[in-house]
């Protein structure tokens, strides 16, 4: 099928398998994930930019979402599903039954980045049939209110392009 990695299969009770990796067992591990960063939003936590030339840069939203990751003792897992840079408004080629309590998304929101695009934690649905989800993400440094929040996101407005699960 367009869109779906080859590698990715759905067994016959709906597990996902990626190069024989169960990813039932990962469940725990989104949890973690999910109260970690709901944590951070409470503490309000300052995020740390990445250092580059020794200079510490603004922090973004993939920066938050390594913190929780790594608060969580999680490490971020394998691309499950990525589109190309011409696809990115492309809506629909993503099998939804991947997405799990604690994935990282990157949601094409049309911000100001180069390519549009927002990391997000997925946190569960609020509509399922229609992808509408309530995350958590960081808005990075650049916006006027930069905390962590938690909100609400049509995937259908904002498509995932790119989906990865906490490794097994």
């Amino acid at each position: 099928t367009p869109g779906k990695p080859s590698v990715l299969s759905l067994d016959a009770e709906h597990k996902v398998q990626f190069d024989g990796i169960d990813f039932s067992k990962i469940q725990d591990k989104g949890k973690r994930i999910v109260q970690a960063g709901l944590a951070s939003i409470v503490m309000k936590e300052p995020v740390k930019g990445q250092v580059k030339k020794g200079k510490e840069q603004p922090a973004c939203c993939w920066d938050w979402v390594f913190q929780v990751y790594e608060a969580a003792g999680v490490k971020q897992g394998p691309v499950l599903f990525s589109v190309s840079n011409s696809e990115r408004r492309a809506v629909g080629s993503l099998d939804y039954n991947m997405v799990r309590e604690g994935a990282w998304l990157y949601i094409h929101n049309g911000n100001a980045s180069k390519m549009g695009e927002h990391s997000v934690i997925f946190s569960k649905w609020i509509d399922e049939e229609n992808h509408i989800a309530e995350v958590m993400s960081y808005p990075g440094a650049g916006n006027k209110n930069p905390a962590p929040r938690v909100h609400t996101v049509d995937f259908d407005e904002d498509p995932i392009t790119r989906l990865s699960l906490p490794k097994a």
